[in-house]
């Protein structure tokens, strides 16, 4: 609302922000509500609060709803879930199911939500809730990139990577980390990765740090060039004292 293109005072400003904030929507108004339990939150004096709102979250997860966007009837939200674990590896992702269960992504078996709750009580750990619109619980928890790869065994969670599309790792410069189905799609030179390839061996998959393979005459140019410098530089080295005349110009800047 402070962009140039509105012009409107700062009271203006405020009056349409509020405006948008409550602003109807096809979704219900648990979505978008977050929250976080950690074991000094949890040993606060609002760790009722926080616990209550955890309880609210679980019930809209699993109250019905009425959606013409999503087609009809849905749930409030669906619940998902980031444990940031004490071992300071990647947040783990977890999705409620209609059971009440969440399940992680990594392909182990579901656990209770009590269960998951009291990770939140370790120490160096912490467990956010997240109410999402339906339909996008199992993205935003499991799987990022929708390859049917679960982000807990996939070495590259960012980039689609699957028998049915891939994300180019090498060719055109423009066409890097884009999606695509064949190695034309990534122009001359182009590979589509499909199958979370890791040419560096690094655990990291080729479609997470794409770099252009490089092209066959680069390095010949580089070299010639700097042999050219050099060359010049002996030049400069031999020239007698004078005037200042074009060749001082060409050493100066060369300098």
């Amino acid at each position: 609302m402070s962009n140039a293109v509105f012009n409107t005072s700062a009271a203006e400003q405020q009056d349409l922000e509020a405006f948008m904030m409550v602003f109807p929507t096809d979704f219900a108004p648990v979505v978008g509500q977050q929250i976080t339990l950690s074991p000094a939150l949890l040993a606060g004096p609002n760790a009722a609060d926080l616990n209550a709102r955890v309880d609210l979250l679980i019930q809209c997860a699993a109250a019905p709803f009425t959606s013409q966007i999503l087609g009809g009837a849905v749930r409030e939200c669906e619940l998902v879930a980031q444990l940031v674990e004490s071992s300071g590896a990647r947040p783990k992702g977890y999705l409620r199911q209609t059971d009440g269960t969440f399940l992680p992504d990594d392909g182990t078996a579901a656990i209770p939500a009590a269960t998951l709750r009291a990770r939140a009580t370790v120490p160096g750990q912490e467990l956010t809730f997240s109410c999402v619109p339906p339909g996008s619980g199992q993205r935003m928890a499991r799987d990022r990139d929708l390859d049917l790869v679960l982000n807990g065994v996939d070495n590259c969670p960012g980039a689609p990577n699957a028998a049915g599309g891939g994300t180019c790792t090498a060719g055109a410069a423009s066409q890097l980390a884009l999606e695509c189905t064949t190695n034309a799609d990534c122009g001359a030179g182009g590979f589509c990765s499909k199958n979370q390839e890791d040419a560096d061996l690094d655990q990291i998959g080729d479609a997470c740090e794409p770099v252009l393979v490089p092209e066959p005459a680069t390095g010949a140019l580089l070299l010639s060039g700097v042999l050219g410098l050099l060359a010049m530089a002996r030049t400069r080295d031999r020239r007698p004292a004078g005037p200042i005349d074009d060749f001082t110009i060409l050493r100066d800047l060369i300098d």
